[in-house]
């Protein structure tokens, strides 16, 4: 219903492939909502604090107001969303501009994706990406297509972000187990 309805229609502010070597580290306050699917390269990023290695197949997603420190190779596709609706006409929003940080939406769906963590669909997401890419950057080309892709991305990491969550729980609580019967 109305979730899945006012979730499902973010603005897309950049969608495109990124590759770049780096062995700088930079540090930036995240001002949308970003997700980010490695093709390859080696990188370290820190999301508030936690660090993560990240390679072919990690998905990096960040929210709104958090502080994020990487450094090492990128080779990913690269999208940025913005779920309130007040959408700005120039790149303002972009990553690495001045802009305002947006006011994290109300979406508890959203709050269960892991910072960073492996997606089954891997192929279907690039997949998506692609298509995404071709009618988003640098204009928007198709905004009914747009839509049904953002629709499609979004369902498929939210569905292996819970995947990825009961699994881990699982483990945990078969370690658990494993201690206490030891």
């Amino acid at each position: 219903g109305i979730f899945m309805r006012q979730l499902l229609e973010p603005f897309v502010l950049e969608c495109m492939q990124f590759v770049a070597s780096s062995d700088t580290e930079g540090s930036r306050t995240v001002k949308n909502y970003e997700f980010d699917l490695y093709l390859g390269g080696e990188r370290e990023i820190t999301i508030d604090g936690e660090r993560f290695s990240i390679n072919r197949g990690s998905l990096v997603f960040r929210k709104p107001g958090e502080f994020t420190v990487g450094k090492g190779d990128y080779n990913m596709f690269m999208l940025t969303l913005d779920f309130t609706k007040n959408q700005i006409g120039d790149n303002l929003l972009f990553r690495g501009k001045t802009g305002e940080i947006r006011t994290p939406c109300e979406f508890s769906e959203l709050t269960n994706i892991p910072s960073v963590f492996t997606p089954e669909h891997f192929d279907e997401l690039l997949h998506l990406y692609k298509r995404l890419s071709e009618c988003s950057y640098p204009n928007i080309l198709d905004r009914a297509r747009q839509k049904e892709y953002i629709k499609e991305f979004l369902l498929l990491v939210l569905y292996d972000a819970q995947k990825h969550n009961r699994r881990r729980k699982e483990r945990k609580s078969t370690a658990n187990m494993y201690i206490k019967g030891a």
